[in-house]
């Protein structure tokens, strides 16, 4: 019958039909009796379902919106539902919910409805999931006899329950397992890091990645984390071995000490250098100071400049200086040589023209040094280049003149460099390293400071030490040389930083490790901990007295954890307690079906 009146056939015409067919009237349908499911596959029984839960999700927030209004006063919107409205709808949709399909698809839709809400902030939490599943219960749509509280009460345990579960594994995991076992050392000593990290992230990279520039230098993790909070637990957890932390710190200056020896040298190495240095150039230079030069023009013109005559003067007193005269060895005018010629004149004898010594010009080459030396305060740039340029023009002449006197320079400063070199280091050395007499009694942070500010003014060092005015350090020092001082400056910053980190926690965190550990799990404000009048602060102190030797061992752990950067990562790593992205979405799946449950007893009942 019911086909025949999909097929569009009226009443009228079925019951005749009927009575033509069997020759009997067909028996009335009771309309509370009718079965709207009957045909309906399976598949549509459960679309149906689907679409049940959806509509009476809006059903029930409609007849809330009608009981507020009514609640204050207004008169309720003809939209909104009545208690015999949703009983009626009820009657109406029982033959569909006494089936598994449309049971099931009911269920469906209401997590279809209402996972979405386990997406929002604080739904995962015991509080935030109870307070969204008791407002979802609240807006389930009511007949005679329900409660609109009682579905309040359900929507509220079930938020809750599945965040309640997870605190309390959390919990009974921190109380029972960690505290005795060495994973779960692990991972409340990771944890201790966690919570000291201002920036956890970036301290974990940088325990993953950094590694100190200078051989020898292990950095700790305070120091590697480059993190304040981390550095300042390290501080306090080093009392626990003050003896094994003190090692490191002296092993990493030692080996800060040994990189700057290495570029300085010892004080026999630079003389074995200075005297092959004189060996090299001494023959070379006493040969050019026997050379006889013919005076030209061009010296002529050199000996008129200010800066060359300034040199003639400094010449005499270097000569003087070393027991002897001065002397550049000028030739002879023409003169008579006492013999009248034929006509009664004086016979004239040639000319010898001006010669000048080796010994004579190396004195003066000196002599312009001393002068441009003590000459140089006040003069300005452009005075001092052109002084330069004078004692340029002189040495390119006088070397032309006197090849073996060029070569001596050539290998005279070319075996200087590495003299140089020593001289330059040590001076570094000396900044980080304090003389015997203040040894001890100069703050770590002063000598890393001294030595920074040295390096940092190198060019400035390098004319200190060479004498050279346009010295510079990266021209004289060799680029492995450079990056070991560098590599020292750097090492520093980072000792120095972790040496001087800002306030972080306090020992009483590393004095209590497993019971801060179970009172983080437990969702226990630090600020409750440590009020003893509070049941936070009154569980602390029973933990103190249940974990007194597990954290006497935590502390040993936390110690030696500090002494390696890559265990402290690795144990950071392991208490990191936010889930997976497939662990997120399984626990927002698992709270959104737990907040449907409020509909779904409701549509079922």
């Amino acid at each position: 019958m019911r086909r025949a009146s999909e097929a569009g056939y009226t009443e009228d015409e079925i019951k005749s039909a009927i009575q033509q067919k069997y020759g009997r009237k067909p028996a009335p349908v009771d309309p509370k009796q009718f079965d709207p499911t009957e045909g309906m596959t399976t598949s549509e029984k459960l679309l149906a379902g689907i679409g049940k839960a959806f509509v009476d999700t809006g059903r029930g927030v409609g007849q809330l919106a009608g009981d507020v209004a009514e609640g204050v006063g207004m008169d309720r919107p003809s939209w909104a539902p009545t208690k015999a409205d949703i009983e009626e709808v009820r009657r109406l949709d029982a033959p569909l919910m006494k089936t598994g399909a449309g049971v099931t698809g009911n269920v469906l839709g209401n997590i279809a409805s209402f996972a979405p809400l386990a997406l929002i902030p604080g739904a995962n939490t015991i509080a935030g999931g109870a307070t969204i599943g008791a407002l979802t219960g609240a807006a389930m749509p009511v007949a005679e006899g329900d409660s609109r509280g009682g579905n309040a009460a359900i929507g509220g345990v079930a938020g809750g329950a599945l965040p309640a579960a997870a605190r309390a594994y959390r919990v009974g995991k921190a109380a029972l397992v960690d505290p005795f076992t060495e994973a779960g050392k692990q991972r409340i000593v990771g944890g201790t890091l966690n919570r000291a990290a201002g920036d956890r992230e970036r301290a974990l990279a940088n325990l993953l990645q950094r590694k100190a520039a200078t051989p020898g230098v292990n950095l700790t993790t305070g120091q590697a984390s480059g993190d304040a909070g981390i550095a300042s637990l390290e501080r306090a957890a080093s009392a626990v071995d003050p003896g094994g932390f003190q090692s490191i710190k002296d092993d990493q200056t030692a080996a800060l000490v040994r990189a700057l020896r290495g570029v300085a040298g010892s004080p026999e190495a630079r003389q074995a250098a200075i005297d092959a240095r004189e060996q090299a150039t001494e023959a070379l230079y006493a040969q050019a100071k026997k050379a006889a030069v013919p005076g030209d023009a061009e010296l002529a013109a050199l000996l008129q400049r200010p800066t060359v005559a300034a040199g003639l003067k400094q010449a005499q007193g270097i000569a003087a200086d070393e027991g002897r005269a001065f002397q550049l060895m000028k030739g002879k005018p023409a003169s008579p040589v006492g013999v009248l010629d034929a006509q009664g004149n004086p016979i004239m004898g040639a000319a010898t023209p001006d010669v000048y010594s080796g010994q004579g010009l190396h004195d003066l080459k000196m002599g312009i040094d001393k002068a441009l030396t003590e000459g140089s305060q006040g003069i300005g740039n452009r005075i001092a280049g052109s002084q330069l340029t004078a004692k340029s023009d002189f040495l390119n002449w006088l070397e032309s003149r006197i090849p073996e006197y060029g070569q001596a320079r050539t290998t005279f400063a070319d075996l200087s460099r590495p003299i140089n070199q020593m001289d330059v280091g040590e001076e570094l050395y000396k900044r980080f390293v304090p003389a015997l007499a203040d040894n001890g009694a100069v703050p770590f942070k002063s000598r890393a400071d001294a030595y920074a500010n040295a390096l940092r003014n190198g060019d400035q060092l390098a004319r200190s030490v060479t004498g050279m005015k346009g010295a510079k350090l990266e021209n004289i020092m060799t680029p492995e040389q450079m990056a070991a001082l560098q590599g020292v400056a750097s090492d520093l910053r980072v000792l120095k930083g972790a040496e001087s980190a800002g306030r972080g926690v306090g020992s009483d965190t590393v004095q209590k490790m497993a019971m801060s550990h179970l009172m983080n799990q437990a969702g226990v404000p630090n600020w409750m901990q440590s009020i003893g009048r509070v049941p936070g602060g009154w569980l602390r102190t029973l933990g103190d007295v249940l974990y007194t030797k597990n954290d006497d061992a935590l502390r040993d752990t936390l110690a030696e954890v500090f002494k390696d950067p890559q265990a402290a990562a690795q144990a950071m790593q392991m208490a990191k307690t936010d889930p997976t992205r497939f662990m997120q979405a399984m626990q927002t799946l698992g709270q959104g079906t737990a907040l449907s449950l409020p509909a779904s007893v409701n549509a079922t009942e």
